[in-house]
């Protein structure tokens, strides 16, 4: 049971990063659509 928890818990710190890592390319991809609404 323990080695299964700490299995789960060292997938869910791989999978975090990837999770950061996608929404800021989101972000960053949001703000490159909306800035030249409001330059413009």
């Amino acid at each position: 049971m323990n080695g299964f928890s700490n299995i789960a818990r060292m997938r869910r710190l791989r999978q975090q990063p990837l999770l950061a890592e996608a929404v800021r390319e989101t972000c960053l991809e949001a703000r490159q659509m909306i800035l030249p609404l409001f330059v413009a």
